[in-house]
This record gives C-alpha cells, structure tokens and sequence, in this order.
C-alpha cells in the first residue's frame, strides 16, 4: 500500500515538473525571424508567399462551402452543396475578382 503511494506522489511531481517546464518555454518562445527580416532587403523581385488562397484565382476556387443556406424572415432552407448546386449559385458571381482576403 506505501509503494502505491509513493509511485503516485513521484508520477504527480514529475507531470507538475513537466508543466513548469513546458510554461516556461511558451513564454519565453520567440520565433527565428532574421530570415524574414532579409529575404525583402536582398531582392527586389521577392514576392512574398501568401497564406491561404492565392488572389489570383476564380470565384467558383474561392468559395468551397459545406452547405448553402437562404433564411427569410423565420423560413429557413438548406441544401446540399453539390458541384452542381454551388454552379447555379456562383454563376452571377463567375466573372468578379477577389481583390481582399
């Protein structure tokens, strides 16, 4: 019973352990940016990697829903957001540009 006791007292100091040590390095954690910092002075032709969907694409790349959803008033319709469904909806929107995220 005392062995017991023992091996829970030294497993909840070393999980206690690993949370001061694991807080510590969250807090203190700072990112390598000197590459960041040199790669815009160095070139003039750098274009930076955008995150996410590049601008340059269509609306019907842009827009990937999982459902579609009309609400008027207290009705409420969905449907499916088939290839064929998310067409007829985008089609006034086929020909407009993304020009902000």
């Amino acid at each position: 019973m005392r062995s017991k006791e023992l091996i829970k007292s030294i497993i909840l100091i070393l999980l206690v352990l690993m949370s001061v040590v694991l807080t510590y390095m969250t807090w203190n954690f700072s990112p390598d940016l000197a590459n960041v910092d040199n790669q815009g002075s160095n070139s003039k032709d750098y274009e930076p990697n955008s995150i996410g969907k590049p601008l340059n694409q269509g609306m019907d790349q842009i827009i990937t829903p999982y459902q579609v959803v009309h609400s008027k008033g207290d009705q409420t319709e969905g449907m499916e957001a088939t290839k064929q469904n998310i067409e007829t909806i985008l089609k006034p929107l086929k020909n407009h540009r993304v020009l902000h995220a």
